[in-house]
C-alpha cells in the first residue's frame, strides 16, 4: 500500500464511498504529495520527508471526526441518512407483520371456537399485548440495529414504529370495509370517510373489536416507550453519528 493511502484510509473511514469522498482523497494525496517534496528539498531523507509530511497532517482520528461533521453537514449525507431509514422502516415493516402473524397463528384457534375466548377479557388483553409487544419489539430491534450510527435514534425508532403501525392499521381497516364488512349496515357509505365514521361508530365490530381509542393510544404509547428502550446507548460507548 502507498504510504498514502494508509493515512487518508483512516482519515476518510467514516465517509462513504462518491463524489465527495474522492475530491476529499485528492485533496489529501496532494496535500502529503506537495509537503513532501518540499520537506526533500529542504535535505531530508524520504523516508523522513514522509514521516514528517504526515506528522504534520496531525492526528488521524482528529482529522478523521472533522471530515465525518463535514460529511454530515452535507445534502447528500442527510439524504443517504433519509434514504436508509426509509429502507429499515419498510424492512422492518416486512418484519413486524411477520411476527404478527406468527404470533396471532396460535391465538387464532381458540378465538374462533364459536367467539370461544374472544368473548372472555382476561384473553382478549393477554392476545391484544402479545400481539402487540412481541411483533413491535422484534421491528424496534431490527430498527436500532439499521440506526445504530444515527443521532437521535431513539426518535428515528419511535417515528418508524408509529408509521408501520399508520400505514398498516389504515391498509387493515380499508380491506376490512373494501371486503363488504359493512353489510350488517345493510348500506353501502359513498365515500371512505363515511364508511370510516361508522367503522369506529360501532365499537362492537364483528371482525376487528381491537381497533378501538384505546387500542390505538396504547400504540402510540408504547411505540414511544419502545423508541426510548431500544435507542439508549450504552453508557460512555464512542459512537459514530452519521444522520
Amino acid at each position: 500500500m502507498d504510504w498514502k493511502e494508509g493515512f487518508i484510509r483512516r482519515v476518510l473511514a467514516a465517509v462513504p464511498a462518491g463524489s465527495w469522498r474522492r475530491r476529499m482523497e485528492a485533496e489529501l494525496r496532494d496535500h502529503l504529495d506537495s509537503q513532501c517534496r518540499a520537506l526533500a528539498e529542504a535535505g531530508r531523507t524520504q523516508d523522513e520527508a514522509r514521516a514528517e509530511a504526515l506528522r504534520l497532517m496531525g492526528e488521524p482520528e482528529k482529522l478523521k471526526k472533522e471530515y465525518e461533521a463535514a460529511w454530515r453537514r452535507r445534502p447528500e449525507a442527510k439524504l443517504r441518512g433519509a434514504a436508509g431509514w426509509l429502507g429499515a422502516v419498510i424492512v422492518g415493516g416486512i418484519l413486524l407483520y411477520a411476527a404478527f402473524c406468527i404470533t396471532f397463528l396460535p391465538l387464532s384457534i381458540p378465538m374462533s371456537v364459536n367467539g370461544g375466548l374472544l368473548r372472555n377479557g382476561a384473553f382478549q388483553f393477554l392476545a391484544g399485548n402479545l400481539t402487540f409487544w412481541a411483533p413491535f419489539a422484534v421491528a424496534a430491534a431490527f430498527l436500532r440495529l439499521c440506526t445504530r450510527n444515527y443521532r437521535h435514534r431513539g426518535v428515528l425508532i419511535s417515528a418508524g414504529l408509529l408509521i408501520i403501525w399508520t400505514l398498516g392499521t389504515a391498509v387493515l381497516v380499508m380491506f376490512v370495509l373494501g371486503v363488504g364488512e359493512y353489510e350488517q349496515y345493510g348500506l353501502l357509505p359513498s365515500g371512505w370517510l363515511d364508511r370510516l365514521a361508522l367503522f369506529y361508530r360501532d365499537m362492537r365490530h364483528s371482525n376487528a373489536p381491537w381497533i378501538t381509542p384505546g387500542y390505538h393510544l396504547m400504540n402510540l404509547a408504547g411505540c414511544g416507550f419502545l423508541g426510548w428502550l431500544f435507542g439508549r446507548r450504552p453508557a460512555g460507548a464512542n459512537r459514530r453519528q452519521t444522520a
